[in-house]
């Protein structure tokens, strides 16, 4: 009953090859353009070493600003209801940046006392109050970091901080 009918193959228009390959070329040439400008990009732009950036001490000196290395937190968060109820890590090593100028309280010595620890705590008390959710996508990210900027500024007024870095941020 059934007869075996072969289906004829539609031949293939020459413009398809001639647009495949041109499609194909721009491509090799845009990849060779693209190494080729990353390869003087990275011989210009990016040194073989970075002043201060293996110094082991709390507060480094970047140009005209100054750094607190607060450290690794590591919080436990819940989870969104939809995640199971399950607990999560978040852990964000931190570091507040602020300007050269202001070297905080002078002690005795002439020395510039750093509220790391007040930082610290004041960061881990915020951290602890979140929920997954208050931390996904990039809105989640940037509230974060307002809100950690907020509190650097609140804890150490006379610090006068201008931003939060975030080195990684991790959920698992």
């Amino acid at each position: 009953m059934s007869s075996a009918t072969a289906i004829p193959e539609a031949p293939v228009s020459r413009s398809r090859i001639i647009l495949v390959a041109v499609v194909a070329a721009v491509f090799i040439v845009g990849a060779g353009a693209g190494i080729g400008l990353g390869t003087f990009l990275k011989d210009e732009a990016v040194p073989e070493y970075a002043p201060g950036a293996d110094m082991p001490k709390e507060e480094r000196s970047e140009g005209n600003r100054q750094e607190i290395d607060i450290g690794r937190i590591t919080v436990v968060i819940p989870a969104d209801r939809a995640g199971g109820g399950k607990l999560h890590l978040l852990i964000a090593p931190l570091v507040v940046a602020y300007p050269e100028s202001a070297a905080g309280d002078s002690d005795k010595e002439g020395t510039a006392t750093m509220p790391t620890a007040e930082l610290r705590d004041a960061f881990i008390e915020y951290l602890s109050q979140l929920r997954e959710s208050d931390v996904r996508g990039s809105a989640g990210f940037a509230l974060l970091r307002e809100e950690l900027l907020r509190r650097a500024r609140a804890v150490a007024p006379d610090l006068n901080a201008k931003m939060v870095l975030i080195q990684d941020l991790v959920i698992q």
